[in-house]
C-alpha cells in the first residue's frame, strides 16, 4: 500500500506547490520515505519545496540525485537557483555552463546570468547587460521594471525614462506601472506622485528615496520601494477613479458590422457615442502610418528555389517535443503549423489549459519559431492580462507592438471595448503581429459571442499533456480510498482505458466520468473477492489469495 499512498501524497504535494503552500506540502513529505520515490518529476517538485522552506542540504541531496539520472534543464536550473540561495559562487557558475549548453537559445539563461553576477556584486553595467538582453527576448514587466531602476543607478537617464515609458504603454497599470510612472516623473515634468509627497522639489524626493546618499543597487530599491509603497496606500483610490476616466475616454475606430455584432452586449447608441469621433479620423492615418514603416522595414523575400521543402512541423518537431506526447494535442500544433506554411494571415491562435506555465511556454515557442521563419522580426514577448487591455488603448500605440507577440492572458475577460481593440489592430499590422489569446477552456469558450474576433483566430491548442497522468492519479486514489491497490498488468489496461477519457469534455465532466468508472471497477473487484473469499474459507487457503487487488477482469468487465 505504500507505493500507492506515496502516488496521493505526490498529487496532494503538487496541488499544496501549486498553490505556494510549501509548509504544508513539506509537512507531507516529511512522512515519505524518498529513498522509495522514483519519479523524476515528484523528486524536483519536492527538491522545490525545500528550496523554498530552506531546507538546502535536503533540496541538494534530491537535486544532485537527479541529475547522476538525468541532466535536464530543469534540474540544472534548480540546481543553479539553490547554489545562488547558498550564495556558492563555485557552483552557480559551474551549472551555469552546463545549463547554457543543454538550453543555448532559452532567454532564461540572462535572468540567471543576471542574478549570479548580482550576487558576486559585480558593477551596474554588467547587470544592465544581462536584463537588455532578457527584454530583446521577453518582455517581462518585473525585469523591466529592474532594468529601469538600474539605469538609474547608472546614471543613464534617458535609457530610465524609456525603459519607464515602455513600461507603462505595455502594462497599462498595476502598481509597477504606478512604480515605473514615479522613476520618470522625478527625471521629467511636476508630476502628481511628487505632490504626493509633499514636495515638488527633486532634491527632496532624493533625499527621501535616498538616492541623493547611495549609489548602491540594494539600498536605493529598498528605500525607493518604501516611499512607492506609501503612495499606493495614499492614492489607491485616486489611481481606481483615474482608471475608470481613462477607460470611459478611451476612442477607437469601429466598422459598421462591428457596431453590429456588438449590439447584443451594449446597444448599438452607446458604441457608436463611444466612437464616432474616431471612425473617420484615425484609422486612415494609422493605416497609412503602418504602411510606411512596414515598407521600410520589411524583409527581403527567400527565393522559392532555396525554401526548405521539410514541414513546418517536422522542422521544429523539437521545440514542440514537451507538448506532442497527447496526439489531439499533437494534431492541433500541426494544424497550427500548416495555416502559417499557407501563409493566409492566420498566425494568431488560441492557447487553452490549466497549467499557466505550460500555456505561457507552448506561446513562447510559438513566438520563436515564428521569429526564424521570419513571420515577426523580432523574439520580443509581452504579456498582458485581459483586466488590463480593458483600459489601456492600443490603437495609439501601434508602432510600438509591431513585430511583436502578445500574449493576452485570461483572455475570457476582454470586454466589448478591448474586442474591437484587438480587432482593429490585427485589421492595421495584419502580418505584423502575432496575438496569442490565453485562458481555460471555459474561459475561450466565453469568446464566442465575439465571431469576428475568432474568424482571426482560426487555430486552437488545448493542452492536455499532464492529463493522462492526472487521471491515472485520480484512479489510483479512488481505489486506495477502497483500500484497493492494483496488479501491474492491470495498471497497464487501465492506462489505455483511460485514453477514452480525454475528449472534448471540460476536465471537470471528464473527472465525474472517471469517478463512476472506478465505481464500477471497484464493485467488480467486490463481487470477484467475495466469490473468492467463499472459496478460501472452504479452502482455508488464507496466506496465497490477496482479496485487495484489481486485476484485469475487474476493469475488462466495465
Amino acid at each position: 500500500m505504500e507505493k500507492y499512498d506515496n502516488i496521493v501524497k505526490g498529487s496532494e504535494i503538487r496541488k499544496l506547490v501549486e498553490k505556494k503552500m510549501y509548509q504544508k506540502a513539506l509537512a507531507i513529505i516529511d512522512t515519505m520515505d524518498l529513498s522509495k520515490i522514483r519519479v523524476m518529476t515528484d523528486l524536483s517538485v519536492f527538491a522545490e519545496v525545500f528550496i523554498q522552506t530552506e531546507r538546502y542540504e535536503d533540496a541538494k541531496d534530491l537535486l544532485l540525485r537527479l541529475h547522476d539520472r538525468t541532466k535536464s534543464r530543469r534540474v540544472v536550473y534548480q540546481l543553479i537557483r539553490l547554489a545562488i540561495k547558498e550564495k556558492n559562487i563555485e557552483d552557480a557558475e559551474y551549472y551555469y555552463e552546463e545549463y547554457v549548453h543543454i538550453a543555448p537559445k532559452d532567454s532564461e539563461k540572462y535572468l540567471l546570468r543576471y542574478r549570479i553576477d548580482r550576487m558576486k556584486g559585480e558593477d551596474v553595467t554588467v547587470l544592465i547587460q544581462s536584463l537588455e538582453a532578457l527584454k530583446e527576448h521577453d518582455y517581462i514587466e518585473k525585469w523591466s521594471y529592474e532594468l529601469a531602476k538600474l539605469y538609474h543607478v547608472a546614471g543613464m537617464k534617458d535609457q530610465c525614462v524609456r525603459e519607464c515609458s515602455d513600461i507603462i504603454l505595455w502594462f497599462g497599470e498595476g502598481i509597477i506601472v504606478e512604480k515605473a510612472k514615479l522613476l520618470k516623473e522625478y527625471y521629467v515634468g511636476k508630476p502628481k506622485h511628487i505632490e504626493a509627497i509633499k514636495t515638488a522639489e527633486k532634491k527632496a524626493i532624493e533625499e527621501k528615496t535616498g538616492m541623493l546618499a547611495t549609489k548602491d543597487l540594494s539600498k536605493m530599491t529598498e528605500n525607493l520601494n518604501k516611499v512607492l509603497d506609501e503612495i499606493e496606500k495614499d492614492e489607491q483610490e485616486e489611481i481606481v477613479e483615474e482608471n475608470k476616466e481613462q477607460e470611459e475616454k478611451i476612442e477607437i475606430s469601429v466598422p459598421q458590422d462591428l457596431l453590429d455584432e456588438l449590439a447584443g452586449k451594449e446597444t448599438k447608441t452607446e458604441v457608436e457615442d463611444k466612437v464616432e469621433d474616431a471612425v473617420e479620423e484615425t484609422v486612415p492615418e494609422t493605416v497609412e502610418e503602418v504602411a510606411e514603416e512596414t515598407a521600410i522595414t520589411e524583409e527581403p523575400s527567400i527565393p522559392d528555389e532555396i525554401e526548405e521543402s521539410v514541414p513546418l512541423f517536422e522542422k521544429y518537431n523539437e521545440l514542440f517535443e514537451t507538448f506532442t506526447e497527447i496526439e489531439s494535442v499533437k494534431i492541433e500544433i500541426c494544424k497550427y503549423t500548416e495555416k502559417l506554411e499557407d501563409k493566409s494571415g492566420k498566425q494568431h491562435v488560441m492557447i487553452s489549459g490549466t497549467d499557466e506555465k505550460e500555456k505561457l511556454l507552448l506561446a513562447k515557442q510559438i513566438a520563436k519559431m515564428c521569429h526564424q521563419e521570419k513571420i515577426i522580426s523580432s523574439t520580443k514577448i509581452a504579456k498582458i492580462n485581459a483586466h488590463r487591455v480593458n483600459r489601456i488603448d492600443l490603437s495609439q500605440n501601434y508602432d510600438k507592438i509591431t513585430d511583436s507577440c502578445i500574449i493576452v492572458e485570461e483572455a475570457g475577460a476582454l470586454s466589448n471595448k478591448a474586442v474591437v481593440q484587438l480587432i482593429m489592430l490585427i485589421e492595421v499590422l495584419k502580418e505584423k503581429v502575432i496575438v496569442i489569446l490565453e485562458d481555460t477552456r471555459e474561459g475561450i469558450e466565453k469568446l464566442q459571442v465575439f465571431p469576428q474576433l475568432l474568424s482571426n483566430f482560426e487555430s486552437h491548442i488545448h493542452l492536455k499533456n499532464d492529463l493522462k497522468v492526472n487521471l491515472l492519479e485520480l484512479a489510483l486514489k479512488d481505489l486506495a480510498l477502497s483500500e484497493y491497490h492494483i496488479q501491474e498488468e492491470a495498471k497497464t489496461i487501465l492506462e489505455q482505458k483511460l485514453q477514452a477519457f480525454v475528449a472534448d469534455d471540460s476536465e471537470t465532466e471528464m473527472e465525474e466520468k472517471l469517478h463512476e468508472y472506478m465505481r464500477k471497477v471497484i464493485k467488480n473487484a467486490d463481487e470477484r473477492n467475495m466469490s473468492q473469499l467463499k472459496d478460501v474459507v472452504s479452502d482455508r487457503n488464507y496466506l496465497h489469495v490477496d482479496l485487495n487487488e484489481v486485476i484485469s477482469e475487474d476493469i475488462e468487465n466495465v
